[in-house]
């Protein structure tokens, strides 16, 4: 474990400069998968900005930067990258603006940097897994009494689908698959039929 700040530039330099010291300069997978929650109702925030850049900076901009600094080594060994994402990262809900806006970016970015690693013939994969409302403790302790009628599910199934499907080199997965796709493919054919559902649901 190397404990690093990913909200700064210099704890993402010690957390790669640390592990590839660990590792022996190998790396064969990159697993990332650490986030600043939010929930509440955006509208409502003192400090709007300031909860933006923080969220930002570990949600989104710290997977982009180590993605990027690890890559040589992952190149060197043709590994994979797994980027963990959430529903909300495709599909706008109550409550978690913010925090949907980040994983939205990954989204964006990843499925970009997919195309330039292709385009320079670099056998590195990029697997996106996007996850329903995973039992962690924080998401529990944060956003249970907030989500009453969602329910929560097992953080080990999660981890294995995550691991599972980044070593297979897919596109994309997803956890509980039928209810995450469904929702996703729901709100790219019918958006107006999903907002109502959420509103009356959530």
């Amino acid at each position: 474990v190397v404990p690093a700040d990913l909200g700064s530039e210099e704890g993402l330099r010690h957390a790669h400069e640390s592990a590839l010291t660990h590792l022996g300069g190998g790396v064969d997978t990159l697993i990332l998968n650490h986030v600043i929650g939010y929930v509440g109702n955006f509208t409502q925030d003192p400090t709007p900005y300031r909860t933006l850049e923080r969220l930002f900076r570990v949600n989104a901009l710290s997977y982009m930067d180590l993605a990027l600094r690890f890559l040589p080594a992952l190149e060197e060994s043709g590994g994979a990258i797994g980027v963990v994402s959430s529903v909300a990262g495709q599909v706008g809900l109550p409550y978690i603006a913010p925090y949907s806006a980040t994983k939205h970016s990954l989204h964006g970015f990843f499925n970009s940097l997919r195309h330039d690693l292709r385009r320079g013939g670099r056998a590195v994969s990029i697997t996106m897994t996007t996850l329903g409302a995973i039992a962690t403790e924080n998401a529990v302790k944060n956003s249970a009494h907030v989500f009453e009628n969602v329910e929560f599910l097992p953080v080990a199934d999660a981890a294995r689908t995550i691991v599972q499907a980044t070593e297979r080199r897919v596109r994309d997965a997803y956890y509980p698959f039928w209810e995450a796709r469904a929702t996703v493919i729901l709100d790219a054919l019918c958006p107006t039929l999903l907002d109502t559902i959420l509103q009356r649901s959530l």
